[in-house]
């Protein structure tokens, strides 16, 4: 594998043990430790998801991008909403669950989600503009 491939998974990766530690440190400041220990998802599983799944997109426009460009965008669509069919699967589990701090919950939910579809729609349009 060259290089170039693995430099938007680096990217990603910095960029998520940035946001995490950030997140973390301002919901401990915001709510305490014993509030955000009562999520139904950890804050480091909800980020854990989210890099995983970026990297399985962006690893997969990659190789699709080798074999055919007019169809990266096609599949950048078609994954982020698988994304977010998943994504929505797990807001369902917190809504179950609720608690005095379920809108700090939902809300890290929603940043966590924003953040990686920007990070990741950076990324591909890096990998469609690529060598033109």
């Amino acid at each position: 594998m060259k290089r170039s491939i693995f430099k938007p998974l680096l990217s990603v990766l910095g960029f998520s043990i940035l946001c995490f530690f950030v997140h973390y440190c301002i919901l401990i400041y915001l709510i305490g430790q014993e509030a955000l220990s009562n999520f139904y998802f950890s804050l480091r599983q909800i980020y854990v998801f989210f890099t995983i799944s970026s990297f399985l997109i962006i690893t997969t426009l990659i190789f699709v991008r080798k074999r055919n460009l007019d169809i990266v965008g096609y599949f950048y669509m078609v994954l982020t909403i698988l994304k977010m069919g998943v994504a929505y699967f797990f807001l369902h589990q917190i809504n179950k669950n609720p608690h005095d701090f379920l809108s700090y919950e939902k809300n890290s939910f929603f940043l966590s989600f924003i953040l990686y579809l920007a990070i990741e729609t950076l990324i591909t349009v890096r990998i469609l503009n690529k060598n033109q």
